[in-house]
Parts: C-alpha cells; structure tokens; sequence
C-alpha cells in the first residue's frame, strides 16, 4: 500500500481485485493501481505491499552504517535509497531481464561487489532470498523445517538475541507427551515416564532460545543417537561449535563423533561418581614395547570429520587418517 509515501510520491503500488474502473480513476492519484484476476492473487500482492515496510528498515540499517564510518545523514540517505531506487527503476524498465544475470554481470571476479555477494550468500545474511524456502511447494518430509528455520534465523539477526547469547552453544533434551483415544493405539510405552503411551520429540535449542531442530522420536530409543543429526540436519545460520546434554544423549559414540567434527560436547551426566572412564592398572596390547614419537607420528583424526560434517565423505579422505605415517 502507498500509504507510508502517499503525501509526497504517487509511485507506489496499490493492488485491487476485482477491476472496478471507478475504484482506479479513485486512487490512481495516489500511485499506480494494479488489477489482479482472482482473490488468490489478490492476498499475495497484499503480502507484497509489506515490502515498503520492511524495506525502510533495510534501508535505516544501511544508513546507520555508514553514518558510524563517517557519512552525514543526508549522505547516507542518498546513497543508500538512491542505490535502491536505481536497481529498482531498472528492473521495473527491464522486465525482459533476470535479475539473477543482472546481478552477475555487476558482481564479477575480482570487484568488491563479488566479494560482498559472496559473504552474504556464505554466511546466508540475505535472509529474505531465503523465503522462498516457506513457499507451500516444500517437500512433504519435512515440511515444518524451511518455516522454522526462518523464525529461528529471524529471531538470530535481531539485536536482542545476543542478550542471551552469542548462538554459538546450544543444548537438546527429549520431551514425553502422552497420547489419548486413537493416538494411544500408535504410541509407545516407557516406564520412565510411567505406564501411559505417547510420543518423544527430541529438540535443539539454541542460546539465543531459538529452537533449530525437533525431531519426532519412538520413546523407547536412545537419545543420543539424535544429538548429532539435529546439529547438522538444519539449514539455520547458527554455528554450534559446543552442545549440551543431559546423560540420556551422551554416549562414548558421541563423544568421538564431536572429536572428529571438531565441536565440543558437554554433556552433564547423572551419577557421575559410579561411572568409570578408565581402569587403572590396565595394561594395554604393546605397553611393552618402544613409543615412537607422539608429535611426529600422531594422526589427527580431524580431516575426516570435516567432510562428514558436511554431509559427505569418500573414500580418500576415509583412508587417510588410517595410513601408516
């Protein structure tokens, strides 16, 4: 809607349906009318309308910027806004073009335009080109994941997140809900949480208190069989570098795993006196015999955890840390 500019400019959009020639000739003084063929159309472009108010908010975040480097406000002002509105006077005039290879053609090898783009799209600060993720074509496995990775990276960019934390630790922990009527029939029965049946969801949050990962669960598994895909299976911002549990998601298999990453695991553990790390005394096979160096010959099992971290791994990088230096 034009309302946030309509004493001063009558370039704005205002979207009506059904096409009415009175309702046009009432408000084409107040920016461009555009008339659209069915109400579904209609409810899209009045999401779009949000835009204007959003991006005055992008546009406040820029000129800040530059105005802590040493711009005044009014230059700030006008090199931002008249950035934007020159990229967005030429998509309007060139509706032939992809913007896509508009973008490319401006941001090539070797220029600060590039470099830029590249960091946003790495660190996926352009969080808008990410809403395309929430569009109601998403895959039915996991059709909850895309929306709650925006409110949880939403939630990550704004300010008052870094009063609790920096979004770098996180914590998981299983949650019983019990079932009742027709959902007993599908449910599971652990005595742990008494003689009912019902369903386990097994949740990451971060500390920021942004949930990133919930996964549903049978009551009867183990915990920590889930620690590290709920790490890892999530298309949020947040870089975990250290995770939290209670003892039902530690096991020695996670504790290696987190190794191999190169992420810390920092379970608190119950009964911690009664459990035992190592037996003293013990002699293992080779004791015996002469060590070689340790900084010379010791095999840093980290390169295959990095690939594996990334969701794939081959052969090579399976064998290498197993090779005899």
């Amino acid at each position: 809607m034009p309302s946030s500019y309509i004493e001063t400019t009558n370039e704005g959009l205002i979207p009506i349906y059904p096409a009415s020639h009175d309702v046009e000739a009432v408000l084409a003084a107040a920016g461009k009318v555009v008339t659209f063929d069915t109400e579904d159309q209609f409810e899209l472009a009045m999401a779009g309308a949000c835009l204007a108010g959003w991006a005055y908010r992008f546009i406040a975040a820029l000129e800040a910027w530059f105005v802590v480097h040493g711009l005044t406000p009014a230059q700030a002002r006008l090199l931002v806004a008249g950035n934007i509105a020159g990229a967005t006077g030429y998509a309007l005039a060139r509706q032939d073009a992809s913007l896509g290879i508009v973008s490319d053609g401006i941001a090539t090898p070797g220029t600060y335009t590039k470099a830029g783009l590249d960091h946003l799209l790495k660190t996926k600060a352009a969080l808008p080109i990410r809403l395309a993720g929430c569009a109601p074509s998403m895959p039915d496995r996991k059709p909850i994941a895309p929306l709650r990775s925006c409110i949880t990276d939403a939630h990550t960019l704004h300010s008052h997140s870094r009063v609790w934390g920096n979004g770098t630790t996180a914590s998981s922990d299983g949650q019983f809900f019990r079932a009742s009527d027709r959902a007993a029939k599908r449910g599971d029965v652990n005595l742990h949480y008494g003689s009912e049946p019902g369903s386990k969801f097994y949740s990451h949050l971060s500390d920021q208190y942004g949930y990133f990962s919930i996964l549903p669960i049978s009551p009867t598994e183990s915990e920590a069989a889930y620690v590290l895909d709920g790490l890892f299976d999530q298309e949020t911002i947040l870089d975990i570098q250290e995770h939290f549990t209670d003892t039902g998601g530690a096991s020695d298999h996670v504790f290696g795993l987190f190794a191999l990453v190169g992420k810390r695991f920092a379970p608190r553990l119950r009964n911690l006196k009664d459990r035992k790390f190592h037996r003293e005394g013990r002699r293992l096979p080779g004791a015996d015999e002469p060590h070689r160096s340790t900084d010379q010959h010791r095999v840093d099992p980290r390169p295959l955890g990095r690939p594996a971290a990334s969701g794939r791994i081959d052969s090579d990088a399976r064998r290498r840390p197993l090779d005899d230096p």
